[in-house]
């Protein structure tokens, strides 16, 4: 089982303060400040009551404020988690303590750290915690490219682009590696997720699609009928699209190229018999270009393997 972690750098910028609360919200700004005072000391029972004050109509706060402080309180959880997980807690408490602080809101870091659980659970035998790696993931980076109406309720910034493209290379990977495929949409509902192209200034250079294929065949997987399902839809805005076909390790050269290029045959058939009208670019890679792995080490060969098998969407033009 894989530790509870994440970058120091991006922790930092996960639970920094923000700034002071603003005074729009006149009559609600007391019990800001109250929470905030029971965030910085850890007082998560306390933080819990003022929320409940909060959302009573008594308190005469808006809405938009009900919302912003209940992911004030959310992340007040998540510093907890980080300092008990730091103290040596088990997994289990860390993940109460996550899933208590949900009931408040579900803001990108508190959907990071549920990722990070769920990450740190999966492995041989619970496959199934990619799946839910992967939603939080998702979910984290959906929220973060939505941006945030909620700077004058304490906040705390957006990671820089540097630190997204982590969060995004731990979301591919869960994703590759759940057993099922799930079509993330964002509020608007349209293609969220891994399908998203820019992320507060980061650009991913191509989205990766577990479009998984039965045994030295063309014929998808269950997952892979999902996930090329999830390109068809997603494929649909754009003229033109670029696909490159990629297999794993094992086998020739020659057999694994021929093999991408008949897989990539099938994925185009399955675009176009659905309906899709722009052009399709494909790019047999075979066992060339393997998906470069944020840490090898956290990985059995057979995930590599699987990892390297996909399709990867790397161009698209309206």
């Amino acid at each position: 089982m894989r530790s509870f972690s994440l970058p120091i750098s991006l922790i930092a910028f996960m639970l920094a303060a923000g700034a002071s609360p603003a005074a729009a919200a006149v009559s609600c700004e007391p019990l800001v400040q109250a929470i905030e005072q029971a965030r910085a000391a850890g007082d998560l029972d306390r933080l819990a009551r003022l929320h409940a004050t909060v959302a009573d109509p008594a308190s005469h706060c808006s809405d938009l404020a009900i919302a912003c402080i209940g992911r004030r309180v959310a992340i007040g959880f998540v510093q907890q988690a980080y300092a008990r997980a730091n103290a040596g807690a088990k997994l289990d408490e860390i993940a109460g303590l996550l899933q208590r602080g949900r009931r408040f809101g579900a803001p990108w870091q508190l959907l990071v750290a549920q990722g990070d659980d769920e990450f740190g659970r999966a492995g041989a035998g619970n496959a199934n915690a990619y799946t839910a790696a992967a939603h939080n993931y998702e979910m984290a980076i959906n929220d973060l490219a939505e941006g945030s109406v909620c700077a004058e309720y304490n906040e705390p910034p957006a990671p820089p682009p540097s630190q997204i493209a982590a969060l995004h290379k731990k979301m591919e990977e869960a994703k590759l590696l759940a057993p099922s495929f799930e079509l993330v949409r964002t509020r608007d509902n349209e293609c969220g997720g891994v399908f998203l192209r820019n992320v507060r200034g980061f650009e991913p250079t191509s989205t990766p699609v577990p479009i998984e294929f039965e045994y030295n065949a063309t014929s998808f997987t269950q997952k892979g009928r999902q996930a090329v399902a999830a390109l068809l839809e997603c494929a649909r805005p754009y003229h033109r699209i670029h696909l490159t076909g990629h297999t794993d390790r094992i086998g020739s050269d020659g057999f694994n190229m021929d093999l991408s290029a008949r897989r990539l045959a099938a994925v185009k058939g399955f675009l176009v018999s659905g309906g899709y009208k722009g052009i399709i670019e494909l790019e047999p890679k075979g066992k060339r270009d393997p998906f470069v792995v944020d840490d090898p080490t956290q990985h059995s060969e057979a995930e590599i393997d699987q990892m390297n098998r996909r399709v990867e969407l790397r161009g698209a033009t309206e």
